[in-house]
């Protein structure tokens, strides 16, 4: 259960610290490169707070305990709810949703069916809201299979394309791993070993780098921040895997700009998730997380949850 409440809050903090550098220039960063909570203008008191990525992520957990399986329809709800009333965004202030957001939701208030609302183009919004699904995946003890076939559909609600869902299939089969105990190293490297036969293939070749290459071998300049799914995950994993502490993953991830709110999300998440999370997250992060108590409440519930449900589907 540390591991997982680790990966959750280690979410939240990336996505917060992540959002202060987002669409930023990395050169800028590199001379002027933040390394703590801020309020991200002036007059608007937000610093620790999470923003959309988390907040679908909890929606997706909240949407579960009320249901006790995962409702299509129930998640379209809340991530609706959360774009046009913040209902799941830390503090008091609102933010814009993203423009994927946006058009999934208007497709979904136009009545489309919720696996046919994601957009077709390949971004960071499925990936960085995975995490619920990761650890369904892990405390069911879902074989392979199914873990694609259930994310094939849930990545659908924002991004229906064969890239985005590899991209959901790599990063939840490497939290299962490191939720098992394994190291980040011993984590990533077993990823080759995974079944991908029933995945489009050249969506798999577009993750030619993670899966037969080192990545930790790479240059941080080979290194994109992109707002895609393939950028984001070998950002994620080239950040963890040449990082110590939680601290170093969260200022090295951050300090990459572009989609930094989702890729310090995601780095984040596998820090906490390889350990580094809970009892290791430095104090000012941890205790400078706006509503802390209520993600861990509400992952310790998820978990009790998915716990007590012998079958959950997705329809």
């Amino acid at each position: 259960m540390e591991r997982i409440l680790g990966s959750v809050l280690g979410h939240a903090v990336g996505n917060a610290m992540g959002y202060q550098a987002k669409d930023e220039e990395r050169e800028v960063l590199l001379k002027k490169p933040i390394l703590k909570f801020k309020n991200s203008s002036f007059g608007v008191r937000d610093a620790g707070c999470w923003k959309e990525a988390t907040a679908n992520t909890l929606a997706t957990m909240d949407s579960y305990i009320n249901n006790k399986r995962f409702s299509a329809y129930d998640i379209m709800d809340r991530i609706a709810m959360n774009a046009e009333e913040g209902n799941y965004l830390a503090g008091d202030y609102m933010y814009d949703p993203s423009d994927t957001i946006e058009k999934v939701v208007k497709n979904y208030n136009d009545k489309k069916k919720p696996t046919d609302c994601g957009i077709k183009e390949d971004d960071t919004t499925a990936i960085s809201r995975t995490l619920p699904f990761a650890i369904f995946s892990y405390v069911k003890g879902l074989d392979q299979q199914s873990i694609y076939k259930m994310l094939d559909k849930t990545t659908s609600l924002t991004n229906n394309n064969d890239v985005s869902k590899l991209g959901c299939y790599i990063y939840t089969n490497l939290l299962i791993k490191l939720f098992n105990g394994a190291s980040i190293e011993d984590a990533y490297n077993d990823l080759k070993n995974d079944d991908y036969s029933m995945v489009n293939k050249d969506a798999l070749g577009k993750y030619k780098r993670i899966l037969t290459e080192n990545i930790a071998d790479l240059y941080a300049t080979d290194i994109k921040s992109e707002d895609n799914t393939v950028d984001a995950l070998e950002a994620a994993l080239f950040v963890t895997l040449n990082s110590d502490t939680f601290r170093e993953v969260v200022v090295g991830a951050t300090n990459l700009g572009g989609a930094a709110d989702s890729i310090a999300a995601i780095s984040c998440s596998i820090s906490g998730a390889a350990g580094n999370g809970l009892n290791k997250i430095s104090d000012d992060f941890y205790d400078g997380l706006v509503e802390r108590d209520y993600i861990e409440d509400l992952t310790e519930e998820y978990v009790e949850a998915v716990k007590a449900k012998k079958v959950a589907r997705t329809k």
